[in-house]
């Protein structure tokens, strides 16, 4: 798999399903896994967990042959950095002004 297939998959996994919530959603792409994190400005409700578990069974269907797919969700406060963490890149990373010190 390449970093365009991974990229493509998660993206068409997402459609319908962002909202105002998610701040941004990044990836990390190893030699048999595929790590997609949700960075959520809220804590994640029963509803919302449900919308990523449906985005992460269509990244498995394209990739279950390969690549271990897990998708997670982190509540990350909008006052706290987004940070990659080593090897992440981002799929989508939403507007947001300029904290004011």
């Amino acid at each position: 798999m390449t970093h365009a297939d991974a990229l493509f998959s998660i993206t068409r996994s997402l459609w319908d399903r962002l909202s105002a919530d998610i701040r941004g959603v990044a990836y990390l792409l190893g030699e048999s896994t595929l790590a997609v994190r949700f960075m959520l400005a809220n804590e994640p409700d029963e509803m919302r967990l449900g919308m990523i578990s449906d985005a992460e069974t269509e990244c498995i269907a394209d990739f279950w042959q390969t690549h271990h797919v897990s998708y997670i969700a982190e509540h990350l406060p909008s006052h706290l950095p987004r940070v990659l963490r080593p090897g992440e890149r981002w799929v989508i990373v939403r507007y947001e002004p300029p904290l004011s010190v």
